[in-house]
């Protein structure tokens, strides 16, 4: 729905910068798009301590949520779409709830959601927890395992073939990816 990759890219950097001696490749940045945030900061600093993962995991979500999504951009056809599809709609993220409803919000496209999920608490992809489990899921929205063949997932695709197979083999199902142009 929105190409975030550019303000998430720039606030993980920020945060890294003064750990690395070479500001990091933008595609290296964006493969960790759509995962933990563990997996860049470990990916970077093998060595750090639990402790310093969750100062650095606090640093970003502040120079994130600073930059206001000021380089975030809405994939042309989102609107049309989402005021086409029929049914209940949620959405399920790896942000936080109170910032996915914002950015959802920001670029108008709360409204067309029924339930707005983000890792609050619990395993984050590739488990499917924050499809299946996620407090306050409505039983109307939460897929059953039976459904999940019918879920689309949008967004951010990684080119790390590691990961890939991961989100597809936690949520046991068939999954659709919709890019850009498709």
């Amino acid at each position: 729905m929105l190409d975030s990759a550019a303000d998430i890219c720039a606030a993980v950097q920020q945060v890294l910068s003064e750990h690395v001696s070479e500001p990091l490749p933008f595609e290296y940045l964006k493969s960790f798009v759509g995962f933990h945030l563990d997996e860049v900061f470990t990916d970077v600093l093998p060595e750090a301590t639990r402790e310093q993962l969750d100062d650095l995991i606090s640093r970003y979500k502040s120079t994130y949520l600073a930059r206001k999504h000021a380089s975030t951009r809405l994939y042309p056809g989102v609107v049309e779409a989402l005021a086409n599809l029929g049914g209940r709609k949620a959405t399920a993220t790896t942000k936080g709830t109170p910032t996915t409803r914002a950015v959802l919000d920001q670029f108008g496209l709360l409204s067309y959601f029924d339930h707005v999920q983000g890792t609050d608490g619990f395993p984050c992809k590739p488990a499917p927890d924050v499809l299946r489990y996620g407090p306050g899921v409505p039983a109307a929205v939460a897929p059953p395992a039976s459904a999940a063949e019918r879920i689309w997932r949008t967004g951010p695709v990684p080119d790390a073939p590691r990961r890939r197979p991961r989100w597809r083999r936690a949520l046991g199902s068939a999954v659709t990816v919709l890019r850009p142009g498709m």
